[in-house]
């Protein structure tokens, strides 16, 4: 992490392109990349053409956004060809959508400027649209935010057939990225001083919050699967929950969507979130509590701890 981390600061080639002063740097290079890509590996059979093609149009052309999802996430060239031609009516029925990010700059413009009125100290990051080639929806590191625009993107009017089931449930219910995108700006406000420290209950919340403070920012509810199943079966969810929250076990709970085994995935950010509407419903001063909220310490348990009896949640009645 510490080479990517110098890799970044040292790299000139952000590829940003400057907006207004609320928007900040936004990237679109690598999407504009990507569709170049595309259509230059689709229109040939030559497998060593579409691979150098890959390569020498997508890969070498990489910001510095792409450069960190590929760090993490590793996609071989390979997967990347076997990806553009496993899917062929999802990447035609998305690509338009996935180049007009500008349709939604006025509602993002507000969303920043709501932020900045509830947490004054808000930081604007880069961000960077990337084509997350299915396994990248939004990311927060390095105080800048990637968005896999393909997968925040799609929705209902999307085809989706060729998709697994559990991810076509979820993207049914996208309106746009504006709410990954707020959601992962909360998480570059947060404080997280050590991550060795991070059990269950910590990290719940702390997804539930990105969450829940993104509803205020958006002035929009959340639209979830978890967060509808959440509500009819809270009190069961909390009982197994509190057997496992003080372990580093996330796997039961917090993203797990591609097993296709559970009954209902990420729960952990229905359970963080529910908490952290319990805290803002009882605090006096809300403003407050917004920013108590974002800066909690989610490496100290302690003030974890504290948090969750301040939220009153555990008394709070379950159906």
């Amino acid at each position: 992490m510490k080479t990517l981390t110098i890799i970044v600061c040292l790299l000139l080639t952000f590829s940003l392109k400057a907006q207004n002063k609320f928007l900040g740097n936004i990237s679109t290079v690598d999407v504009t990349n990507f569709w170049i890509t595309y259509d230059s590996v689709v229109n040939t059979t030559d497998t060593l053409k579409q691979n150098k093609f890959i390569q020498n149009l997508y890969l070498d052309k990489a910001t510095v956004g792409l450069m960190i999802f590929l760090a993490i996430r590793k996609p071989t060239i390979e997967y990347i060809r076997k990806t553009i031609f496993r899917y062929p009516k999802f990447w035609r029925s998305i690509r338009n959508k996935t180049l007009d990010t500008d349709k939604y700059s006025v509602e993002l413009e507000n969303c920043i400027k709501n932020f900045k009125r509830v947490y004054s100290v808000f930081f604007l990051p880069d961000i960077y649209f990337i084509v997350g080639l299915l396994r990248q929806g939004g990311y927060a590191q390095n105080d800048a935010i990637f968005i896999g625009i393909e997968l925040e993107s799609a929705d209902y009017s999307v085809d989706l057939s060729e998709l697994t089931p559990s991810l076509q449930k979820i993207l049914k219910l996208n309106k746009n990225y504006i709410f990954t995108l707020i959601h992962e700006f909360v998480h570059i406000q947060q404080k997280i001083n050590n991550d060795t420290n991070i059990n269950l209950l910590a990290s719940s919340i702390q997804e539930g919050a990105a969450d829940f403070i993104a509803e205020i920012v958006t002035t929009h509810t959340l639209a979830s699967q978890y967060l509808d199943y959440g509500k009819l079966h809270e009190n069961e969810i909390w009982l197994k929950f509190k057997k496992d929250m003080w372990g580093r076990n996330l796997n039961k709970w917090l993203r797990n969507n591609k097993d296709e085994s559970i009954e209902q995935a990420d729960l952990g950010y229905f359970v963080g979130y529910e908490i952290c509407k319990s805290y803002y419903k009882y605090a006096f001063n809300k403003q407050k509590a917004i920013k108590e909220i974002i800066d909690l310490d989610y490496s100290n348990q302690k003030s974890v701890n504290q948090f969750l009896v301040d939220s009153k949640y555990e008394n709070k009645p379950k159906t």
